[in-house]
């Protein structure tokens, strides 16, 4: 068995380094790929993975069907991933030496989701957002004048006037926020984390006064507490012991530190929610209001495309498919009326290349 472990154990180190070297793949996501195929050695431990058959496929299928996650069981699209994640796994292990004879590509075909499973976990989900009212009533219930208070009001501010995802958000430096422009340049080479190390220039809304106030005060009292450009807009809070004790005191001010994960900005807009006794809403769920705020202003075509690439989508179908309350097809339908307006006569060329790129998406979404 150790020698298998220890058989199985390089292999995974192997796969690991072809997934970041090779395919390019974020930590997260090959993360995601080492989960599935943990779960199946846990299943069958101690197996060398070239025992790998349509009987272990079928058993693994059963297990992850089964699986739960904090007592709840897991969603088609969960179960989806993980079956698509370990048929990857297989896939790539077939063509390597010492493997490709002994294992049968056939049985990877077990692994292949059902046509119900696919149905469900592909589905059209209407996405719950906050609305405006939602973020000024959790910003009014941020207490205090504190730069801590100040931080976690213009926090929720700039996720809702940007749609920046909350990883981003987390790693922005002052140096990338123009406030004479109104523009956030989520640049990679600066340290931002974008998602596929996309470089994404994206403006500040000004959807409301108020939170716009919250941001651009709260950015240039940074600047004038002699924060560096390279300084997080974001920055840890100072902990500060109470006494000789090992207690900590309520934290009140802020130090030049980046977060080293998005837990403590999700723990913000949990506290303020239940504080505000409002529905909890995801950051990255603001993402979704900004986008649809922001299609309120839209006039023409050229309007929707900005906006789409404003939010760093290269294909504007992206937009229209994933974000927003209105199904794609009827999207459509309310994109045709729009065309049918004579206001609206010189733009239909724009709406039509947006008609056509929404439609292909839905043919290719239901093949």
């Amino acid at each position: 068995m150790k020698n298998y472990d220890s058989k199985n154990s390089k292999v995974r180190w192997e796969y690991q380094n072809w997934l970041q070297d090779a395919e390019g793949l974020s930590e997260s996501t090959i993360l995601a790929k080492l989960r599935a195929i943990k779960l199946y050695e846990d299943l069958f431990p101690g197996e060398d993975f070239a025992n790998f058959n349509s009987g272990k496929a079928k058993k693994f299928k059963e297990r992850v069907a089964n699986k739960t996650e904090n007592g709840v069981s897991i969603s088609p699209l969960t179960y989806k991933k993980y079956l698509i994640n370990l048929k990857m796994f297989f896939e790539w292990l077939s063509m390597e030496p010492g493997y490709i004879s002994k294992i049968d590509r056939n049985s990877l075909n077990y692994l292949k989701p059902s046509r119900k499973i696919l149905a469900t976990a592909t589905g059209k989900r209407i996405i719950k957002y906050p609305s405006i009212e939602d973020v000024i009533k959790l910003i009014n219930s941020v207490e205090g004048d504190t730069e801590v208070s100040n931080r976690n009001r213009a926090i929720i501010a700039f996720a809702f006037l940007t749609g920046m995802r909350v990883m981003a958000i987390v790693s922005l430096p002052l140096k990338c926020v123009d406030l004479d422009e109104m523009v956030v340049s989520q640049d990679p080479r600066q340290g931002v984390q974008t998602k596929f190390s996309k470089t994404i220039d994206s403006m500040i809304f000004n959807f409301d006064a108020g939170l716009l106030k919250c941001v651009v005060d709260w950015i240039n009292y940074l600047k004038d507490k002699g924060f560096k450009p390279e300084d997080p807009v974001f920055p840890k809070s100072k902990q500060e012991m109470k006494g000789n004790t090992r207690l900590f005191e309520t934290p009140t001010n802020v130090v030049p530190e980046y977060w080293k994960s998005t837990s403590s900005i999700r723990g913000i807009f949990k506290k303020y929610s239940i504080k505000a006794n409002i529905k909890y809403y995801t950051p990255h769920s603001y993402r979704h209001s900004a986008m649809n705020y922001a299609f309120k202003y839209a006039q023409n075509g050229a309007d929707y495309k900005a906006i789409s690439q404003n939010f760093g989508h290269e294909n504007i179908a992206t937009t229209f498919t994933i974000y927003g309350q209105l199904d794609p097809a009827d999207l459509i339908d309310r994109l045709k009326e729009i065309t049918s307006k004579k206001s609206n006569q010189d733009n239909n060329l724009d709406i039509e290349k947006i008609l056509d790129s929404v439609r292909k998406s839905l043919e290719e979404n239901e093949h």
